[in-house]
């Protein structure tokens, strides 16, 4: 199935971090904004590098705040994660239509089949609309779809969201 994606955080995505703490009766919160690093890191006061590309921001906020208990560096901090900026992600469009190549998905928006092919500036007069196909990565492995873009069109099958690195192949319409 063709399910809506969790996020999860992803290399050169920009991540504001704030960590709360009782210090001396007193809240103290520790602000910061750092890039992932190509190999999924950020560096945070004290803990040096925390690995949190592939976790959604609970996850990483859970690890963050176990790390620092589990260090001794505080008792009971609260880590509050957020996306400030997304690593550019994309989808990738051939065969017959107007313009083919990368499709830049929008960050905080999801993009559609629909979207996407008018993005690559529609189908060529050949294109077909009947089976399109879209190959995605699932869990490592290359899944193979054909989708019918008029029955999305006629409103009688829902448009399908894509996910980053999805590549939809449009075939000739063999007339």
């Amino acid at each position: 199935t063709l399910e809506k994606p969790v996020y999860r955080i992803r290399p050169m995505d920009m991540v504001r971090v704030e960590i709360t703490i009782q210090k001396d009766g007193r809240r103290e919160v520790m602000p910061g904004e750092y890039r992932v690093s190509a190999d999924g890191h950020i560096p945070l006061m004290y803990l040096n590098q925390v690995q949190v590309a592939g976790l959604t921001l609970p996850e990483a906020a859970e690890k963050i705040k176990r790390a620092y208990i589990d260090q001794g560096y505080f008792k009971k901090p609260e880590v509050i994660l957020q996306i400030s900026s997304y690593a550019e992600r994309r989808v990738y469009i051939d065969g017959f239509v107007a313009v083919a190549g990368p499709v830049n998905m929008p960050m905080e928006e999801e993009l559609t089949l629909v979207r996407a092919i008018t993005a690559a500036r529609g189908l060529q007069p050949r294109a077909s609309r009947t089976d399109l196909i879209l190959i995605r990565n699932v869990n490592g492995e290359e899944k193979k779809y054909i989708i019918n873009l008029k029955e999305i069109q006629e409103g009688n099958a829902p448009d399908i969201l894509l996910q980053e690195g999805d590549k939809i192949y449009v075939q000739d319409s063999k007339i």
